[in-house]
């Protein structure tokens, strides 16, 4: 499964759904969380190694009042930013290919910035 955020034309090849949710009963910013935090019952509709649009049809989604879905995507959105965050600053903290700061490497770039600024 993969959600796409972009409104863009792209290429695939296979069947590609696009959930356009009533917006007067169906937050996309709520769809979008519910998606993502059930992935063993999308995982579920698979068969044959596609999802067919009439199990899709039939995915059971629990829809509460507009403002409590806004409130739900909104904690859900807060905290998908700080593990975004957080994963952002292991990955960058875990590179192995990240270069060390070494002094020289400092010297010469404010050196750089020193060139750049008279310069101008």
């Amino acid at each position: 499964m993969g959600i796409n955020l972009i409104d863009r034309d792209f290429f695939f090849i296979s069947t590609i759904y696009k959930f356009v949710p009533h917006t007067w009963v169906l937050t996309s910013r709520y769809l979008y969380h519910f998606l993502l935090s059930h992935p063993q019952k999308i995982k579920g509709l698979i068969k044959d190694g596609r999802i067919r649009k009439l199990d899709l049809e039939e995915l059971i989604i629990p829809v509460p009042p507009l403002e409590i879905q806004e409130r739900i995507a909104n904690v859900l959105d807060k905290n998908r930013s700080q593990v975004g965050r957080i994963h952002a600053v292991k990955i960058t903290n875990d590179n192995p290919y990240k270069k060390p700061e070494t002094s020289k490497r400092k010297s010469f770039l404010r050196s750089l910035k020193s060139l750049f600024w008279q310069g101008l």
